[in-house]
């Protein structure tokens, strides 16, 4: 680690490296002025002087900085500093739904229904009002679409909170630069969770993030993959054709919530539900035929703590580790 980024703007302590994607990566480092961890997300160094992803990397950050909303995790600064943009981020203190998904996989496993449902509308609140945040200045509807939202973007908090993240990195991507990459660069990793408008780069609208979502449900519901394929090729030629056997979620899924999963898998957008808010409805209905949601947030939080149960362990230790690491760097700042 540099000496920059031991130190960020006097502020920020970076602890160490959490995750590297495309363009960017992200490190866990404690704010010194808030007291607080934070994440912190560095674009590439071979990126920092391309305009595109650097623009790319600016509006990810304002856009998602825009939205204020409890089941969306939070921008809180954008710099620049010695060469490099980053954006500092809310800290995630716990895990990503695919992390919980795919144990359910190797284990054959399935999350329970009244569980999987309380995720989905998290999810669902979350995207209502993504999809509705307007200009504070002009009132204009942002237009706002995820068109990334897969479970390694849903984020389930050990006290029980569950959050969306990474808000606005696809939808800046230009056509030009897309067509440009193999099929393999473009679609690898999240094609699974692709609407097929969105597989044949056609324009895509909110109905896109929604089947995004009902392939995610179909996840948690079934607790198996809902496109299968050798390679990212196959898969994104079963996602054109949408092609999902909904056979597989089983009798003891109730008819309503098949219905909304039908009605979200739809291979025209037409044929979808338009909002987050008349998926939520319908699910509202067959909620309240079965009890209140307060019930459901009692027994997620208890089904998290038990499934994150050696995770928590290790959080723990781990923050113990870093306040160490923490106190090395500030001594050294202090130093010299």
């Amino acid at each position: 680690m540099s000496k920059f980024w031991a130190i960020i703007n006097n502020q920020y302590v970076v602890i160490r490296k959490i995750g590297s994607g495309g363009f960017a990566t992200v490190y866990k480092a404690w704010d010194n002025m808030l007291h607080k961890t934070v994440a912190i997300k560095k674009i590439h160094t071979e990126y920092s002087n391309d305009s595109k992803y650097v623009d790319m990397f600016r509006k990810e950050a304002t856009n998602t900085a825009k939205l204020e909303h409890e089941n969306i995790v939070r921008v809180v600064n954008f710099r620049y500093e010695e060469g490099g943009f980053y954006m500092v981020m809310d800290y995630v203190k716990g895990m990503d739904l695919e992390h919980l998904l795919k144990r359910c996989i190797r284990d054959s496993t399935v999350i329970p229904l009244e569980i999987s449902l309380y995720i989905f509308a998290e999810i669902l609140k979350a995207l209502d009002y993504a999809h509705n945040v307007e200009d504070e200045f002009t009132g204009r509807n942002l237009g706002i679409i995820h068109r990334d939202l897969s479970p390694g973007n849903i984020m389930l908090y050990f006290d029980g909170r569950i959050k969306l993240t990474d808000f606005g990195i696809a939808r800046v991507g230009t056509r030009e630069n897309r067509e440009r990459r193999s099929h393999k660069e473009k679609l690898k990793g999240k094609i699974s969770y692709m609407s097929p408008e969105q597989a044949q780069l056609k324009d895509i609208d909110a109905r896109s993030d929604l089947f995004s979502c009902g392939i995610v449900l179909y996840e948690l519901l079934s607790g198996k993959r809902a496109f299968k394929g050798t390679d990212d090729f196959r898969i994104w030629q079963e996602v054109r054709k949408a092609n999902i056997d909904l056979g597989r979620l089983g009798g003891d899924v109730p008819k309503e919530i098949k219905k909304i999963v039908i009605k979200l898998l739809r291979k025209s957008p037409e044929k979808r539900y338009k909002t987050a808010s008349q998926v939520f409805i319908d699910l509202k209905r067959y909620l309240g035929k079965k009890g209140t949601t307060e019930a459901s947030v009692e027994k997620y939080t208890r089904f998290i703590r038990h499934s994150f149960s050696r995770e928590i362990k290790d959080f723990k230790d781990e923050m113990r580790r870093d306040a160490k690491v923490i106190s090395s760097q500030l001594f050294k700042k202090f130093m010299n």
